[in-house]
């Protein structure tokens, strides 16, 4: 057993060991005739021409929010169940195996799904389900009358 600080550390050694196979054994996918050479000017064009394309701005955008709320979950999820409803560590992490579970379930169903419908459709359709689900959340909150712990009080520890 190690602590969590070692877990990352072999995630970089790892990192650093398949670093060199990248680069011997991961070919180039650009043709040589495409290729530019990467001065600042021709960078900022070609991220500026991205922003103007309203599709890819807009899976950016949907991307970004979902990595940001997936990252809240994942940091502040431990403090909410443990110390805010009083749920053990040990209960904790079944949630939290429960809800990873759930995240390869969607994963399969969404590349069952890319098959047979467009990926703007099933874009919208996400976003539509994250954002009821978001608004459940807020709703059920108010609803709930629940309140933060105040501040130097043990439950806000």
């Amino acid at each position: 057993m190690s602590t969590w600080r070692a877990v990352f550390g072999v995630f970089c050694l790892v990192g650093v060991l398949l670093l060199p196979g990248v680069f011997t054994e991961v070919p180039e996918s650009l043709p040589p005739e495409r290729r530019h050479r990467g001065v600042p000017a021709g960078t900022y064009r070609a991220m500026g021409g991205l922003v103007r394309n309203r599709p890819f701005t807009g899976c950016v955008l949907v991307l970004g929010l979902a990595s940001a709320a997936l990252f809240a979950h994942i940091s502040g999820s431990s403090f909410v169940f443990e110390r805010v409803h009083g749920v053990t560590a040990g209960t904790y992490s079944l949630i939290f195996a429960v809800n990873a579970v759930g995240m390869l379930l969607a994963d399969t169903a969404f590349a069952k799904l890319a098959r047979r419908f467009r990926l703007d459709t099933l874009l919208s359709a996400g976003v539509a389900v994250a954002g009821t689900g978001a608004l459940a959340q807020v709703l059920v909150t108010a609803a709930s009358g629940e309140t933060w712990p105040e501040p130097g009080s043990p439950s806000s520890w």
